[in-house]
């Protein structure tokens, strides 16, 4: 069921490539910069207890911080 909702275009006409960023990824960056800067990802019961959303909100946060937690392991790695 995922897939078939993931492959819908939203109501306002952008594609998923011009997926706009959710207001609360820079809070949620920041809430969780320690875990992230250790190459972990935290859970989403954590982001739905730190941050007060809900589980489909805080699985997509929880999308982002790990692409964000592969993006700083990438550049560690190039810096070494």
């Amino acid at each position: 069921m995922m897939v078939i909702r993931r492959s819908q275009v939203p109501a306002d006409g952008t594609a998923n490539g011009g997926r706009v960023a959710d207001p609360l990824q820079k809070q949620a960056t920041e809430v969780f910069a320690a875990e992230l800067m250790a190459d972990r990802v935290p859970s989403v019961r954590a982001i739905r207890a730190q941050l007060h959303v809900g589980q489909s909100r805080a699985q997509r946060l929880r999308d982002c911080l790990a692409a964000e937690a592969g993006e700083l392991g990438h550049r560690e790695n190039l810096a070494v």
